[in-house]
């Protein structure tokens, strides 16, 4: 038992839901887990077999005749050509890839060619629903919009309470009028007279609901018009030398043809009346109008004859016989000889009775007459001669002249052989000599007619040449030279026809060939510009070169050339479309240069929408410039290597920074650059304003006299005596004096202290610490931030880690100058010991107390505070910990986004980045997005991200997307390293 198949999935809306979700999948490839993408397969590959099973089934009923059975199936809920809408979407081969690399269930394609069945079988039911039937293949087919209105327009009238007619008949009626003003422009361009026509016809009807603009309507006309003119006065020009042809073949037939031809195109052509074509064209126009003149004389005569014959044989009033008979006189032709008799029968009738109702008696009559004809001859005896001499020479003239050959040598036989006296009269003689004369030029005539003639009949008659039969033409006289001259003219005539059938059937097989290589080449994507145009010219020299095909067949040809124009039209716009888009895409990075390629775009690519949707991002140049300079700042190649920074490169950089700080401080990058710009003020701030080393500050303080040329003698009980002389302990003495500074001035002061007292006694420590710092700072390079921070951080550290012979408050001085040196040099310096420099200041540093003099119990107590500080301060261990972090924060190259991309909209209105490089795997696309003004809050928005080389937009909005905007990308790889 056959099963009735069931539909994998209920209700249109759930088809419809599943579309979507391809459609999302196809946009996020991420959004989705492996085992519902797998399930989503598997249900469109269902329901796409279901869809062909049903489309089967109906084509097998309606076959069969059962179309009301396959309507019943097709309009089942899901409606089946609902279904095939939907399933066949654009973008079916997108899903078909990515289920063959995913490993999928690969969907059939849906069977639109058996849809075309069940169309039909809706068509023959109703008429709204064949009305239905057509709107929905050509929506599937993505017909062009002139031919869908058409059937949108009379849907409206049969179903007028549908109001989705009446709004969608609006909407496409406004997108086609914006196509109709393209078109009329590519009609111009094209010369397209056909194409104007209809676009006014179009325009000019009174189905339009959105009614076209009058100006619009006008513009057609007036194109069409001059079109119309230009092509009516090419045809006038071809038809001008055919015309010519003929007049000079006595070709009546053809002429009369060309005649009706040049009729019809001077009125559309509106020449003036001094226009050189009417100087060129008047010998043939002459002839032919006077043959019109005397064909509608021979018309009017056979209609006036046919009322004369219809009133004799109606046998009529005479008065109307006469009418009917002054009426043919009044055509002004030869009146014809039966006309002639028939009236003077009539005529004749008329006075036989008149007489008889007299009562004349016949025999009476008779003798009258009689008695008169005997009177007259002989009145007239003496002229009898003269007169048969005169009316013999008038007969044989008449014959002459009127080339009857013929009857003029029988009448010349018989006057010689019968009237010997008319025969010798001067005046006869003088007839005969001009009679032979005529004679032998006609048996001459005759001889070259035979002769021509004969070689005619000889050759094939497609190749008699126009000349050879102008000339039999000329010299055909007689009834049967004139059947020789049709019989050459119908035989010409049929072989030229058979060449004409040869030659349309060849320029069929042309053009079917041209269709077959059109039909391939036209659907392509992208075009192949150089087979169009190759097809192009090889159509346009058909069609000019084959003026004998068929009708139809020019026809055909003339609706493919406008095609292929218009193809070549849309792929010239492409090349200048992608001309202008690669302008825009080398001009990337330079906001000079891309603002000049949108502002050329306004004269230089009116024609492309993507130049006027440009015009709408200009007033944001001021960011683009901000950015640049921004970008060129921070890809300055000192910024790589920030531990390897001079003070001159840091200077460079700081008032270069600092002026687009002015400048362009609203700008997202200025906050980057406030981060760096600490450790640049700090590299700088190693030579003052005045050009002085702060380093030199420090070695000059080193080096003093009280740092240098001091020497000390230390006591157990804690006395520090400075002296300026050096001072020694010898094996012999118990007892020393010592004379020790007493204060900065240079006083000096004497102690006698005992040897076994003194615990230490030689040059001071301080000075012995002053000149290995000094030696350090002097002899090693502190050119770089890292050279700098190596050197003061092992000389602070030497302070630090000093023993207790050097003087606490030396060490304490020493530290202090030490480090603010270096913590104005470096500010990972500053931020390393700050710690320290906190918790040494807890202990105010006089630098004017008297540390000379051993005496002075404030000193003492200073000296044990600073003991007690130095073993308090941060170990080692934490100072490099701290010094590592700061140089990790500091030392970081700074990471700004870069103009790499612009943004744009695909043909599929999908968005795009347009010239981002393929090398770009991984990281964030942004654009920068103005607030109220050209700078104020502008800030970078996250667009999209890109992973392993798949780009996934995040944002939509129009106030984010929009048409040109750059397109900054920062790399997420080179931020994770």
């Amino acid at each position: 038992m056959n099963m009735e198949p069931i539909p994998p999935i209920g209700t249109t809306l759930e088809h419809q839901r599943m579309v979507d979700q391809i459609h999302d999948l196809l946009d996020a490839p991420t959004s989705m887990s492996a085992e519902k993408k797998q399930k989503l397969a598997e249900l469109f590959y269902q329901a796409s077999a279901y869809v062909n099973e049903q489309l089967r089934r109906c084509r097998h009923l309606i076959s069969k005749g059962q179309r009301a059975d396959a309507l019943a199936i097709a309009e089942r809920e899901p409606k089946l050509l609902e279904l095939v809408t939907l399933l066949d979407f654009p973008n079916w081969p997108d899903w078909v890839a990515k289920c063959k690399a995913e490993s999928l269930a690969i969907p059939p394609r849906i069977r639109i060619e058996l849809a075309g069945d069940l169309n039909e079988a809706y068509a023959q039911e109703e008429p709204a629903a064949l009305l239905l039937k057509r709107h929905r293949m050509l929506a599937l087919a993505r017909a062009p919009l002139a031919g869908r209105l058409i059937v949108l327009r009379r849907l409206r009238k049969l179903e007028p309470d549908v109001r989705a007619w009446s709004d969608d008949q609006v909407a496409w009626e406004q997108v086609r009028l914006k196509q109709i003003t393209s078109e009329i422009a590519s009609a111009e361009r094209h010369r397209d007279v056909v194409k104007l026509q209809a676009i006014v016809q179009e325009l000019s009807g009174s189905e339009w609901l959105q009614k076209p603009d009058p100006d619009l309507l006008a513009t057609a006309k007036r194109a069409a018009q001059q079109e119309q003119q230009r092509y009516s006065r090419l045809q006038l020009e071809e038809l001008i030398p055919q015309m010519n042809a003929a007049y000079q073949q006595h070709d009546i037939v053809m002429g009369r043809l060309y005649y009706e031809q040049w009729q019809e195109e001077i009125e559309r052509a509106a020449l003036g009346p001094n226009d050189p074509l009417l100087s060129l064209a008047a010998v043939p126009l002459n002839w032919l109008t006077e043959d019109a003149a005397q064909t509608r004389a021979e018309h009017e005569l056979a209609e006036v004859g046919q009322k004369f014959w219809e009133a004799i044989e109606q046998k009529a009033e005479w008065e109307e016989i006469q009418t009917r008979y002054v009426d043919v006189q009044r055509i002004g032709l030869p009146i014809p000889p039966e006309i002639q008799e028939a009236y003077a029968e009539v005529a004749s009738q008329r006075e036989r009775s008149k007489w008889l109702s007299l009562g004349l008696i016949g025999s009476g009559v008779f003798c009258v007459v009689v008695l008169v004809a005997v009177g007259s001859v002989y009145a007239f005896q003496s002229m009898r001669h003269r007169s048969q001499v005169a009316a013999s020479v008038s007969e044989l003239n008449a014959l002459v002249e009127g080339e009857q050959f013929t009857e003029a040598t029988t009448l010349y036989d018989s006057i010689q052989e019968e009237s010997p006296a008319i025969f010798h009269s001067d005046e006869f003689q003088q007839a005969a000599g001009r009679y032979v004369n005529v004679i032998q030029e006609e048996t001459r005539r005759q001889n070259r007619f035979a002769e021509l003639s004969s070689q005619l009949k000889q050759e094939d008659a497609a190749k008699i040449a126009d000349s050879e039969l102008a000339e039999l033409t000329e010299l055909a006289r007689t009834d049967a030279e004139v059947k020789t001259l049709e019989t050459l003219r119908s035989l010409r005539s049929s072989a030229m026809e058979d060449v004409r059938k040869a030659n349309a059937l060849a320029f069929e097989a042309e053009i079917q060939q041209i269709e077959y290589q059109a039909e391939s080449e036209l659907p392509k994507s992208p075009p192949d510009a150089a087979a169009l145009g190759k097809l192009q010219r090889q159509l346009s020299q058909l069609l000019a070169s084959s003026n004998q095909s068929s009708p139809d067949g020019r026809y055909r040809g003339k609706l493919l050339l406008q095609r292929l124009n218009e193809r070549l039209e849309w792929v010239g716009q492409l090349d200048r479309l992608n001309a202008l888009k690669s302008q825009l895409t080398h001009a990337v990075g330079n906001a000079s240069k891309y603002v000049g390629v949108i502002e050329k775009a306004k004269t230089d690519f009116t024609e492309i929408p993507l130049a006027k949707d440009l015009q709408k991002v200009t007033t944001e140049a001021t960011l683009w410039r901000g950015m640049q300079a921004w970008q060129t700042w921070f890809n300055s190649p000192e910024l790589d290597q920030l531990s390897t920074l001079r003070q001159a490169e840091a200077a460079t950089l700081l008032a270069q920074g600092n002026q687009l700080l002015a400048e362009y401080g609203k700008l997202p990058p200025a906050a980057t650059y406030r981060s760096v710009q600490p450790f640049l003020e700090h590299v700088s701030a190693r030579v003052d304003f005045d050009g002085n080393a702060v380093l030199e500050e420090l070695t000059g303080h080193l080096a003093r006299p009280l740092q240098k040329d001091l020497y000390a003698v230390h006591t157990k009980s804690g006395e520090r005596y400075y002296l300026t002389k050096p001072f020694a302990l010898t094996q012999s003495s118990t007892s020393y004096p010592v004379e020790y500074l007493a204060n900065f001035r240079g006083d000096v002061k004497r102690v006698n202290l005992k040897k076994d007292e003194i615990t230490y006694a030689g040059r001071a420590p301080h000075c012995e610490l002053a000149d290995q710092l000094l030696n350090a700072l002097q002899t090693q390079d502190l050119s770089t931030d890292e050279q700098w921070g190596r050197v003061f951080d092992a000389s602070l550290q030497q302070i630090l880690q000093a023993n207790d012979k050097i003087d606490p408050i030396k060490r304490v001085e020493f530290f202090l100058n030490t480090y603010r040196c270096g913590a104005t040099g470096s500010i990972v310096i500053e931020e390393a010991y700050a710690a320290h420099d906190k918790k040494l200041n807890e202990v105010p540093y006089d630098p004017f107390m008297n540390w000379c003099d051993p005496n002075d119990p404030k000193v003492e107590q200073r000296r044990a505070a600073l003991k007690q500080l130095f073993a308090s301060l941060p170990s080692r261990d934490a100072t490099e910990l701290s010094l590592t972090k700061s140089q990790q924060r500091h030392w970081q190259t700074p990471k700004m986004v870069r103009w790499q991309a612009w943004l744009d909209r695909a043909d599929d209105n999908t968005w795009q980045a347009v010239g981002l490089p393929e090398s770009f795997r991984d990281g964030e696309l942004f654009v920068i997005v103005p607030g109220g003004a050209a700078e104020q809050n502008a800030e970078l928005k996250r667009i999209a991200v890109v992973q392993d080389g798949k780009l996934t937009w995040t944002a939509s909005s129009t106030g984010i997307m929009e048409i040109g905007r750059p397109i900054y990308v920062r790399d997420t790889e080179k931020e994770k390293g």
